[in-house]
């Protein structure tokens, strides 16, 4: 339905009205995708992965997240012990080292 009512703004719209049409569409999507990507239950559910030692997601603690364009960084917390802690945009391959 959403996909028909584009479609038609950009056949039969303004030039204004197919430019909000076609930038509020893209931005929404880049918010849902990086949204669901690197939240942070995700990223202790991976860096409990990463880290392995059969540690649960509840006791990491997640800090200083920098989101980029292709990656992610982010300190965690565990037990007492401190990793730095990067992955892909999508958090897909998670690589953490203990500092």
């Amino acid at each position: 339905m959403v996909s028909m009512i584009i479609l038609f703004l950009f056949h039969f719209g303004s030039s204004a009205l197919k430019n909000f049409a076609f930038f509020s569409t893209f931005i929404t999507t880049v918010f849902v995708v990086t949204g669901c990507a690197s939240n942070n239950e995700n990223l202790q559910r991976s860096t409990a992965r990463s880290i392995g030692k059969d540690l649960s997601p509840d006791v990491i603690n997640i800090l200083n997240v920098d989101r980029g364009a292709s990656s992610v960084k982010w300190t965690a917390d565990a037990q007492g012990a401190t990793y730095s802690c990067s992955a892909d945009d999508m958090v897909r391959q998670v690589y953490c080292v203990k500092k």
